[in-house]
């Protein structure tokens, strides 16, 4: 999942749609009251200054 501010993540896991199509399905595979969220940023791998991969685009 993409977004450009934490605001625009933590918006999606309210919103009405993911609460009545998505969660009921996590429940097969996820326990979410044990589940970490993990963040991190996408930034371009460059070698010798040739971007290789940038899966941010």
């Amino acid at each position: 999942m993409v977004a450009e501010s934490m605001d625009e993540l933590l918006s999606v896991f309210a919103d009405e749609e993911y609460l009545r199509v998505v969660v009921p399905d996590e429940k097969k595979f996820l326990k979410r009251e044990t589940a970490i969220m993990m963040i991190g940023e996408e930034q371009p791998k460059k070698v010798d200054g040739k971007v290789m991969v940038d899966i941010g685009s």
